[in-house]
């Protein structure tokens, strides 16, 4: 189903994250499908003429810091401005395990496969010990450059 034959709320909200248009969630939340639509059409037509117009062209601005300062969560799947879990299948593909240890991570190999994550994406896992418990987390991803 597309984004103008879904009902409001968060089904939306997750497609905007997903299409890499997190920053216009709040014109959303305020005023909906219909307000979206002429926010952005209004943008779209006439030039910024007053501190109005450019505040809400500020709100289309998904330029972020380009960093991790511009992950704002963890989703347990792949989502714009998220981090998101390795699956197990993919730990075990890159590191031939699915708990790997400082010694795979030192590897560099999660660094290497880039369709773990797409630009403003990132994923995480925990990485073991000698003892088997959990040592610590390595996280990966890309920013909006």
């Amino acid at each position: 189903m597309g984004f103008f034959q879904e009902d409001d709320g968060e089904a939306k909200i997750t497609m905007l994250r997903e299409y890499g248009m997190a920053c216009v969630i709040p014109i959303y939340e305020a005023s909906g499908t219909s307000g979206l639509v002429a926010a952005l059409e209004a943008i779209a037509v006439d030039p910024i003429k007053s501190l109005e117009d450019l505040e809400l062209l500020q709100n289309f601005s998904c330029d972020g810091t380009h960093s991790i300062l511009d992950i704002y969560g963890i989703s347990p799947t792949r989502v714009f401005g998220m981090l998101s879990p390795i699956p197990a299948e993919q730990l075990i593909s890159i590191f031939g395990t699915d708990r790997p240890t400082a010694g795979h991570h030192a590897s560099g190999a999660l660094y290497d496969d880039h369709s773990l994550y797409s630009r403003g994406e990132g994923v995480y896992c925990t990485v073991y010990g000698a003892d088997g418990l959990p040592e610590s987390i390595i996280i990966a991803g890309a920013s909006g450059d």
